[in-house]
């Protein structure tokens, strides 16, 4: 799929017509919006996928403001856009279906990788998913909720032996964007 407007720079256009061409297409995560699956310094295989192939709790890849994001899809809001959320941010936001660059199935940590595809991800991203929605509906102060999020997320991939743990504290409040393209695939 591609975005309904063409993006600039060298290195964006390049890896977008890697990504039509070979329907998938590799880039690095520089911020720790999706901590802790996904950690600055991973890498995510992008997959071309459109909106009606989302399913609750995928790990979503799109544009904002000519910058990729990846984050978790929460659903379809009334007014037509996804629901999206960073499992580590855990702030609401929406985008629109000609935004959607496609679909995280891999996550490539180091030696060690993730396929998304494979069980008990997919469960688990419905579960993460909901409990998004959930958190993000809770009444309370925000940053509660999300101390809150981020122990609860941590522990069930922690659980499942999934993910190390989570030892900062800090929340990245860096603005720009999530995923770069990767110059190695």
């Amino acid at each position: 799929m591609s975005p309904s407007k063409p993006r600039t720079g060298f290195a964006s256009a390049q890896w977008q017509e890697r990504l039509l061409a070979d329907g998938q297409n590799w880039l690095i995560v520089v911020t720790r919006s999706m901590a802790p699956l996904v950690e600055p310094g991973d890498r995510v295989r992008v997959a071309r996928a459109t909106a009606a192939q989302l399913r609750l709790g995928d790990l979503v890849v799109f544009w904002r403001d000519d910058s990729l994001f990846v984050h978790r899809y929460l659903g379809q809001a009334r007014d037509a856009r996804r629901l999206e959320c960073g499992d580590h941010a855990l702030r609401l936001g929406s985008f629109a279906d000609r935004e959607l660059v496609g679909r995280v199935s891999r996550v490539a940590k180091g030696a060690a990788a993730i396929d998304l595809a494979a069980a008990p991800w997919p469960q688990l991203g419905v579960v993460l998913g909901l409990g998004s929605r959930l958190v993000l509906g809770w009444p309370g102060p925000l940053p509660f909720r999300r101390s809150i999020w981020r122990g609860a997320v941590g522990a069930a991939l922690r659980c499942a032996g999934l993910a190390r743990p989570d030892r900062s504290r800090l929340a990245d409040q860096r603005a720009g964007p999530d995923i770069e393209p990767d110059s190695e695939a």
